[in-house]
C-alpha cells in the first residue's frame, strides 16, 4: 500500500503542477507564450497519466466510474479524431502549429488530464488543495499584470490592454474569469478558516519562489535593488499575514486582483459574459434561496452592486473622463456595429459547414473556409483567419453537427448534475457554478479557447462529476445509485500481470513522451535560433534553420514560412555574398515547394511561394502560384493586386488594368482597390473615369495617395501630381519628411530649383537634416539625382 500512497502523491504533485503553466514564457522557443505552457502541460499529462495507470492496475478506486458526462466526453474526443481523420488536412488537424498548438494531440492530452483528476481526486482536501494552488498562481499573474500597469514590465501585445503572462489580454481575462469563481466556491466554504503550519510553510516557500520569479523576469535595465525589495515586500506580507488571518483575506485579495485584471485585459466579451454570470448567480441565490435568509440577501446586494456599476457606467459614458480613457472607452462603446467582423466571419463558417454538415472539416481547416468564401467587406481585417472566433462554431467547422452537439453536451450533464434531484450540491454551489458555466458559455460567442481555459473548464467537469458521485456514495439504499458508480473495469490484476504491466506502461509513455514533445522542442528551439544574430556568423543562422526544415511534424509549415523570409531577407539587405543568397534561395523554393506539394489546397501558402517568385524576379513562376491561389479564394482582394502586379511588371497592362477592376468591383467601400484602379487608369490613359472614381469618394482628382501621385508622374501630368504633394506638405508644415517628398516631386518634374528650397525649407524645420538634406542639395545643384 506505501506504493499506492507513492503513486497517489505523484499524480497529485503532477496536477497541481499543471496549474502552474499559466506563468511560463519559454523565450528559447518559438511563439514562446504558447509553446511553453504546451509542451509543460503535456509532460505533466503524460507523467500523471503514467502513474494513474500504474495506480489503476493496483486500486480499483481509481479506475474510471460510469457517469454520462465521461461517455459524453469520450464520445466527443473519438469524433472529433474521426473529423479529423477525414478532414481537410489529418497532419495539421493532428498537430496544429506552434502558434496554437492545439489539434487532436492537444484535445487528447486534455481528455487524459480530465480522466486523471477526476479518478483520483476524490477527497474534498484534494480539490481544497487543487483551487487554493490555482487562486495562488493568478495572484503572482495578477502581480505581473500590475508591474505591466506601472510600466516595469510591458505589455507583449502593444497598447494599453494587460496581458499578464499570456501575451494574449482575452486569454489572461478568461483565465481570471475562471479564478474568480473558482474562490467563490473556496470563500464559502473556508473563508473562516485559518491557514494549518503545513500550509503556511508552503505558502511562505511559494511567496519566495512568486517573487524570485518576478525579479527574473524584469528588464534588463531595471533598478532591482529598489524592484527587488518591493516584490518581495508585498509577497513577504502576503505570506507573513497568512500565519494571522483567516482564509477570507486572502480569498479577498485574490478577488481583488482578478477584478482588476479583467478590467484592464478589457475583453469585451469576458466582461459580458462575467456580468451574464453573476446575474445568473445572484438570480439563483435570490429565488432559490428562500430558506436562507442570508444567501437572498447576499444575491440581492450583488444585483444591486452590479446595477449601480453598470448603469453609473452607461450614465456618463459620453463624458470625456470616460472616452479619454483606453479602458473604459472600450468596454462603455461596446454595440453590435463592434462585431461586424465577427459576424462575417461567423457567415463564412456556415457556408463551411454546409458543405461538410455531418463531422465537419478536421481541427485546425478553418483557413480552407475562410478562404473559400472570403467576404471582401473584410478587408480591413487581418488577412489570414484560422478561427471563427466562436467556440461553437469552431468545434461545428472543427467536428460537424456531430462534434457540436457533444461539445454542447459537455454544459448539459455539467447542469444536470449541479440541478437533477437529490443533488449533493448545495443552492450556493449551483449558483456559483452555473454562473460560471454561464459566464463562461457567453465569453466562448465571441473568441476561441486556448490551453488555459480548457485546463480549467475540464478541471470544472472533473469538479462536477466527481461531486455528483457524492451523493451515490451516500445512498447506498437506492440501488440505481449504485448502479451509477459502476466501475468500468472493477477486477482486480493479479501481481504477476501487474510487474509485467508496470514496465509497459512506462516503456509506452516514454515513447509518447519522445514522440509528442521532443521534435517538436527541438524544432522550435532551432528556428527561434535561426532568428537571432550569432557571433559565429550566418553560418550558425543557416545550421539551425536547416535543422529546423527537416522536421516533418510539429510547426513545419511554419519553419518553411520562416525559412521563405529568411532567403528574402538575406537578398533585400544584401546578407552575406552572392553565393550564399542565392543558396537561401535555392533552398527556401525547395521547402516551400515541398509544403505546397503536401498541401496543395491551402491559398495563404500559394500566395506566399507566389509573392517569393515576384520579388526575386520569376514572374511566370509568380503567375502560377498565385493564379492558384486565386482559384482558391477567388474574392481575396489581395490577390488580384499581387496579379495584377506582376502582370504590370511584365508589361501587360490590359490585364493588370482587369484585375484592378475586378478587385475595386467586389468592395467600392474599399479605399486602397479604388485608388489602385484609378492609378491604372491614369497609366492606361482613361483619366475620364479615374476622375470619376476618385471624385465620387474623396471629393477631388487629387487626393492624397502615393499610388495617384505616383501615377499622374508617370504619365508626366505634373501639375496634379505637385497639387497631391503640396497639399501632403501644406497639411503638415513641421513634418520633414512631406518636405522631401515635395522636393522629390519637383525632381519628377524637372524642378530643380523648388526641389532645393523644400529641402531648404526641410533643414529650417529640423537641424538634425541639415547634412543630408546639404548633400541632396549639392547634387542636385550639380545636375545629378540623389
Amino acid at each position: 500500500m506505501k506504493l499506492d500512497s507513492w503513486l497517489r502523491w505523484g499524480i497529485v504533485i503532477g496536477v497541481l503542477a499543471v496549474f502552474f503553466t499559466p506563468t511560463i514564457v519559454a523565450t528559447p522557443l518559438f511563439f514562446p507564450f504558447i509553446t511553453g505552457k504546451n509542451f509543460a502541460f503535456r509532460i505533466l499529462v503524460e507523467i500523471v497519466f503514467t502513474l494513474w495507470l500504474i495506480l489503476a492496475l493496483r486500486d480499483v478506486s481509481v479506475r474510471p466510474r460510469a457517469s454520462s458526462l465521461f461517455f459524453a466526453l469520450t464520445a466527443f474526443v473519438a469524433v472529433i479524431g474521426i473529423a479529423d481523420i477525414f478532414g481537410a488536412n489529418p497532419f495539421k488537424s493532428f498537430w496544429s502549429n506552434f502558434e496554437r498548438m492545439e489539434g487532436w494531440i492537444g484535445l487528447i492530452h486534455l481528455y487524459a488530464f480530465f480522466v486523471v483528476v477526476w479518478s483520483t481526486f476524490r477527497e474534498a482536501k484534494w480539490w481544497k488543495m487543487l483551487f487554493e494552488t490555482s487562486v495562488a498562481v493568478s495572484i503572482a499573474v495578477a502581480v505581473y499584470g500590475v508591474f505591466q500597469l506601472a510600466h516595469v514590465f510591458t505589455i507583449n501585445q502593444g497598447g494599453s490592454r494587460v496581458d499578464g503572462t499570456f501575451g494574449n489580454a482575452t486569454y489572461l481575462a478568461v483565465y481570471m474569469l475562471f479564478n474568480l469563481f473558482i474562490v467563490g466556491l473556496l470563500f464559502i466554504h473556508h473563508r473562516n478558516e485559518y491557514f494549518t503550519m503545513g500550509e503556511k510553510a508552503v505558502g511562505v516557500l511559494g511567496v519566495i519562489g512568486a517573487t524570485l520569479w518576478l525579479i527574473s523576469s524584469l528588464p534588463p535595465d531595471t533598478p532591482l535593488p529598489l524592484l527587488g525589495w518591493v516584490i518581495f515586500t508585498l509577497f513577504f506580507t502576503i505570506g507573513i499575514g497568512s500565519f494571522f488571518i483567516k482564509r477570507q483575506w486572502f480569498y479577498t485579495l485574490a478577488i481583488a486582483l482578478q477584478f482588476i485584471m479583467i478590467f484592464y485585459a478589457a475583453t469585451r466579451g469576458t466582461i459580458l459574459g462575467l456580468i451574464g454570470g453573476i446575474l445568473v448567480a445572484s438570480a439563483i441565490f435570490i429565488f432559490f434561496g428562500k430558506t436562507a435568509p442570508k444567501l437572498k440577501k447576499a444575491g440581492i446586494a450583488i444585483l444591486i452592486a452590479l446595477a449601480v456599476v453598470v448603469g453609473g457606467l452607461y450614465v456618463v459614458r459620453d463624458t470625456s473622463f470616460v472616452q479619454n480613457h483606453g479602458i473604459l472607452s472600450r468596454i462603455a462603446n461596446i454595440s453590435l456595429s463592434d462585431g461586424a467582423a465577427r459576424f462575417s466571419i461567423w457567415g463564412m463558417a456556415f457556408k463551411g459547414v454546409a458543405e461538410r454538415p455531418l463531422l465537419g472539416w478536421g481541427q485546425e481547416n478553418f483557413n480552407y473556409i475562410f478562404n473559400k468564401h472570403y467576404a471582401p467587406s473584410m478587408y480591413a481585417q487581418e488577412s489570414w483567419f484560422d478561427r471563427a472566433h466562436n467556440e461553437y462554431l469552431d468545434w461545428l467547422v472543427a467536428g460537424g453537427v456531430f462534434g457540436l452537439a457533444l461539445w454542447i453536451s459537455l454544459f448539459g450533464f455539467a447542469l444536470w448534475y449541479l440541478w437533477r434531484p437529490k443533488s449533493s450540491f448545495q443552492i450556493v454551489e449551483r449558483g456559483i457554478l452555473t454562473g460560471l458555466l454561464a459566464a463562461y458559455a457567453f465569453h466562448d460567442l465571441f473568441v476561441f479557447d486556448n490551453l488555459v481555459s480548457y485546463i480549467f473548464f475540464f478541471t470544472i467537469l472533473a469538479y462536477i462529476a466527481h461531486r455528483r458521485e457524492d451523493v451515490a456514495d451516500t445512498a447506498t439504499s437506492n440501488e440505481k445509485s449504485k448502479n451509477a458508480l459502476i466501475t468500468l473495469w472493477g477486477k482486480s490484476v493479479p501481481s504477476g500481470l501487474f510487474v509485467f504491466g508496470a514496465p509497459v506502461i512506462v516503456g509506452g509513455m516514454v515513447a509518447v513522451f519522445y514522440f509528442a514533445n521532443v521534435p517538436g522542442l527541438a524544432t522550435g528551439s532551432n528556428l527561434i535560433e535561426a532568428l537571432k544574430p550569432h557571433t559565429a556568423g550566418l553560418g550558425e543562422n543557416v545550421r539551425y534553420l536547416k535543422s529546423a526544415g527537416e522536421t516533418t511534424g510539429l510547426g513545419r509549415q511554419e519553419v518553411r514560412e520562416q525559412i521563405v523570409q529568411f532567403a528574402l531577407q538575406a537578398r533585400n539587405s544584401s546578407i552575406g555574398d552572392t553565393a550564399f543568397r542565392d543558396g537561401a534561395t535555392v533552398y527556401a523554393l525547395q521547402k516551400m515547394s515541398e509544403e505546397i506539394a503536401l498541401n496543395p489546397n491551402d491559398a495563404r501558402l500559394r500566395v506566399f511561394l507566389g509573392s517569393f517568385f515576384q520579388q526575386i524576379g520569376k514572374n511566370d513562376d509568380a503567375l502560377r502560384e498565385l493564379g492558384a491561389a486565386l482559384t482558391l479564394s477567388p474574392k481575396k482582394q489581395q490577390i488580384l493586386f499581387q496579379l495584377a502586379s506582376v502582370q504590370a511588371s511584365r508589361g501587360d497592362m490590359t490585364t493588370a488594368l482587369d484585375l484592378f477592376r475586378q478587385a475595386y468591383e467586389l468592395e467600392h467601400s474599399y479605399d486602397t482597390a479604388r485608388t489602385l484602379y484609378a492609378s491604372a487608369l491614369i497609366r492606361s490613359g482613361n483619366v475620364t473615369l479615374a476622375r470619376e472614381l476618385l471624385m465620387e469618394r474623396f471629393g477631388t482628382a487629387t487626393p492624397d495617395d502615393d499610388n495617384i501621385l505616383q501615377a499622374y508622374f508617370d504619365v508626366r501630368d505634373y501639375a496634379n501630381g505637385l497639387l497631391i504633394a503640396k497639399a501632403r506638405a501644406d497639411k503638415a508644415p513641421k513634418d520633414v519628411k512631406a518636405r522631401v517628398q515635395l522636393a522629390a516631386a519637383y525632381m519628377q518634374a524637372g524642378d530643380r530649383l523648388s526641389a532645393i528650397q523644400a529641402l531648404q525649407d526641410a533643414i529650417a524645420i529640423d537641424a538634425t537634416f541639415k547634412a543630408q538634406g546639404e548633400y541632396y542639395i549639392q547634387e542636385i545643384a550639380a545636375g545629378r539625382t540623389p
